[in-house]
């Protein structure tokens, strides 16, 4: 039998995206079973587009209620998703052509996974190609070497991995990351070789947010009951991610390179596997002399 699935779109005050988000989700083939657009009572325009949409397209259901945020949006969509698949793409996102072909196919073939990914390009805000992200294949080394940044826009799970009521957890600032890292302790998971989506940078954007995302990793990986009881080699490949996110996001809005390289030198510290999936010099804000040493150990190591 084949698998449905359905799409979540939180959303607020995005009436200049959604039109081209719903476009990339309904043109697809095959086309969702139900999409759910959860908006935050916004007053741009939205409920105007999600009408008209609505129309056209008898798979879409919209509500338009204020929220506490994106959290609650998307758990008010997960309360009403009855696809076996579930994605969840931001209304300023884009699904690529093809994407729910390849992805559909894929589970129906592996039914052991539970959680899937594949690339993502970024785009700007008028839609110009700026890159395409390259993700290694997952085990748990290359997901906490990359921050747990799988992308939202490119990653589809089975609905019946969630207990009743579960969703995203709003105390955590990436309560995506948080999400994905409860699903990786409950199922098998991939990474599918294809670029599926396009994620749309503007200054709008909740990751602009950079201590708020770093406090908040901090945070999911303290609380984990998942990590507390894991193995020593994945509690330690968290603790060095932690200092990983540091450099990514630091504590001040202008850090200097001293602070930043003491999070380099604890993150090689604890977690050395983590130079095979990163630049050498990302390690180096301060020491730019051990640059090559690093790239000469990455090429003989890994």
């Amino acid at each position: 039998m084949s698998l449905t699935l359905s799409i979540i779109v939180p959303s607020f005050n995005q009436a200049a995206y959604l039109p081209a988000t719903l476009d990339s989700i309904f043109q697809q083939q095959p086309a969702p079973t139900q999409v759910i657009v959860a908006d935050g009572g916004s007053k741009d325009g939205s409920v105007e587009v999600l009408r008209r949409y609505a129309e056209r397209y008898p798979a879409l259901e919209w509500l338009s209620e204020r929220d506490s945020g994106p959290a609650e949006a998307i758990n008010r969509g997960l309360a009403r998703a009855r696809g076996d698949l579930i994605g969840i793409q931001s209304s300023d996102d884009l699904y690529l052509p093809g994407a729910f072909a390849t992805v559909l196919d894929y589970f129906q073939r592996h039914p052991a996974i539970g959680l899937a990914w594949g690339d993502a390009q970024s785009i700007t805000a008028d839609g110009v190609l700026i890159w395409t992200g390259r993700l290694p294949a997952f085990s748990w080394q290359s997901a906490f070497a990359r921050r747990l940044c799988i992308p939202q826009s490119s990653t589809f799970f089975r609905r019946d991995l969630l207990a009743e009521g579960e969703g995203w957890d709003a105390r955590y600032y990436s309560c995506d990351l948080e999400f994905w890292m409860r699903l990786l302790f409950r199922t098998e998971a991939a990474k599918l070789p294809h670029v599926l989506s396009q994620w749309r940078m503007h200054p709008q954007q909740r990751t602009q947010a950079g201590k708020g995302i770093l406090d908040g990793y901090i945070r999911m990986i303290e609380d984990s009951p998942d990590l507390a009881r894991a193995s020593s080699r994945l509690r330690r490949y968290a603790a060095g991610s932690v200092h990983l996110m540091a450099l990514d996001y630091p504590e001040q809005a202008e850090p200097d390179a001293w602070s930043q390289q003491k999070h380099a030198l604890k993150a090689l510290l604890l977690f050395p596997e983590s130079l095979r999936y990163n630049n050498p010099a990302h390690f180096t804000p301060a020491l730019p002399w051990l640059r090559r040493p690093l790239a000469l150990l990455k090429r003989l190591v890994f």
